[in-house]
């Protein structure tokens, strides 16, 4: 017999009719299919329903030559649900009321230290009620603090990992580009205000007088060029004191370029089998109804130093000590979109194939742009 009073019951079983009610009108139209969330076939066309795990060479796990790896984690999104979103609104107005309430009890002790004549306790309890507000007295106090304001908080983060892995040797020529964009900006006549230099206005009065010869000029159709006439005549141009200033940092892309040259049958369908893997997961998929795309597969990149060759498993890294570790000495990267996938069947302009007609080498280019822009924080902690 159920402990929940009747008038509760009957509130869940409506709030629940309420959420059903919503996935039917809204979210149901972004369903994903789930049947592509990873490939169930490889690329002899065999069944995989755990996904695919793809190791290549197939002997990275006792070659010393590749003792450095990529692995390639994927990731999907979940489909958006009603209960999700209510989650998530819930989320957010709970801790901007906390932080309402905390400036409210704050406000409130104001007073009353005020009143005593506790200037110092005055002090503290703003400082405090800032904090909850979530303003700007709060700080970062060592890496722990760094680490959780550095953390992937994106509204379409995709959660969900993959069934589908890729593990591959590590190509050369990696890079990490860092990109930041800056404004030039004139400070001429705010510099001169600030330097007390009152000429500095004279050359914004030149132009505007020299605009207003030329406009009366363009009433009857003709061209003074007074502006140019003026700084031809004084020998001079005005000093724009140009500065430049922060705007921006760019997103960082990554760029691999993988050589398949398959030594025996397996590593040819491997090689055909990772190919394709990366331009599904690439590609957004088309929802039922036709509407909409549906976003491709993030993807997390790590680089993997091989310590110990002993019971490398198809498919995984072992997190077993002295095995397998990510290379600390390589920057980590953020979550990727894959935004270009080249597929060069025929390197070097040779046909050659097998007697089944596969390639007997390809080449295989991605681009990955990370989906976060990095901050110093982020190169603090490694990125």
């Amino acid at each position: 017999m159920s402990n929940n009073p009747p008038q509760q019951g009957a509130t869940d079983m409506t709030v629940e009719r309420g959420k059903a009610i919503g996935d039917a009108l809204i979210f149901n139209h972004f369903e994903r299919s789930g049947f592509l969330d990873h490939m169930n076939i490889n690329s002899k066309g065999e069944d995989r329903p755990n996904g695919n795990r793809v190791i290549y060479p197939s002997d990275l796990d006792t070659n010393a030559e590749y003792g450095q790896l990529i692995h390639f984690d994927i990731y999907h999104k979940e489909n958006p649900k009603m209960d999700t979103v209510i989650q998530k609104v819930t989320e957010v107005s709970g801790k901007f009321l906390e932080g309402v309430a905390s400036v409210a009890t704050g406000m409130k002790d104001m007073v009353v230290k005020t009143v005593s004549g506790d200037s110092e306790g005055v002090g503290e309890v703003f400082d405090e009620g800032l904090r909850g507000l979530g303003g700007g007295a709060s700080k970062i106090e060592n890496a722990q603090g760094n680490k959780k304001l550095i953390a992937d908080t994106r509204l379409g983060k995709a959660d969900t990992i993959s069934k589908d892995k890729i593990t591959l040797y590590l190509p050369g020529g990696l890079t990490n580009t860092d990109t930041l964009a800056y404004q030039e900006h004139d400070m001429g006549l705010i510099k001169g205000l600030l330097d007390g230099n009152m000429s500095s206005m004279i050359p914004g009065v030149v132009s505007k007088a020299a605009g207003f010869v030329d406009s009366a000029a363009e009433l009857i159709g003709q061209e003074t060029n007074a502006a140019p006439a003026i700084s031809a005549i004084t020998g001079s141009v005005r000093n724009p004191r140009k500065e430049q200033l922060f705007d921006s940092v760019g997103f960082r892309t990554f760029d691999f370029t993988f050589n398949f040259r398959p030594k025996n049958d397996k590593e040819a369908f491997d090689m055909l089998t990772i190919c394709k893997l990366f331009r599904f997961h690439a590609h957004p998929e088309l929802n039922a109804s036709q509407a909409y795309l549906l976003t491709p597969s993030e993807f997390q990149i790590t680089f993997i130093d091989l310590k110990d060759t002993d019971g490398f498993g198809q498919g995984g890294l072992s997190t077993a000590p002295g095995y397998a570790y990510e290379n600390a000495w390589i920057n980590k990267v953020g979550r990727c979109a894959c935004t270009s996938v080249a597929v060069n069947y025929h390197p070097n302009d040779i046909v050659s194939t097998f007697e089944n007609g596969v390639p007997t080498a390809m080449d295989l280019t991605l681009t990955f742009t990370e989906m976060e822009a990095i901050t110093r924080n982020h190169i603090y902690a490694g990125f």
